[in-house]
């Protein structure tokens, strides 16, 4: 059977997941997605952590964390690259702790040699998931 959740950001866009975890619980929800707006290992509380780890257990409430989309840890630039890939190393740690079984991470757009999004090629994209490895 499908499991039907929602994003915290259906309730604030402030950094807190306990609006939506309230309304899971209350309305029977069995997921919870931690919006990409934050990055949740530096705005989380150790209290909201403490609550999100014990609620969602009680009430079996799956929680996923969306990787903030400002980050573009697929990037061809090794310095952005570098950052973004400490700050998923980051944000799975916290994702280990919360017992999260899933982490959605979009690793930023293919780039073109002349930054056109819709210019990009089959061999573009190939190069951009080169880039690095």
């Amino acid at each position: 059977m499908p499991t039907v959740g929602f994003t915290t950001t259906t309730f604030t866009d402030e950094p807190t997941a306990l609006p939506g975890l309230e309304f899971a619980v209350e309305h029977g929800f069995h997921a919870l997605e931690l919006s990409g707006k934050h990055l949740w290992p530096e705005v989380m509380s150790d209290t909201e952590m403490g609550e999100l780890q014990s609620v969602s257990k009680r009430y079996g409430i799956g929680l996923s964390i969306h990787f903030p989309t400002r980050y573009f840890p697929g990037s061809p630039d090794e310095a952005t690259r570098l950052e973004c890939v400490s700050a998923l190393r980051t944000t799975i740690g916290t994702a280990s702790e919360l017992g999260t079984q899933v982490i959605v991470v979009h690793p930023g757009p293919a780039y073109s040699p002349r930054g056109d999004s819709d210019a990009v090629t089959e061999k573009g994209r190939a190069e951009a998931r080169l880039a690095g490895s």
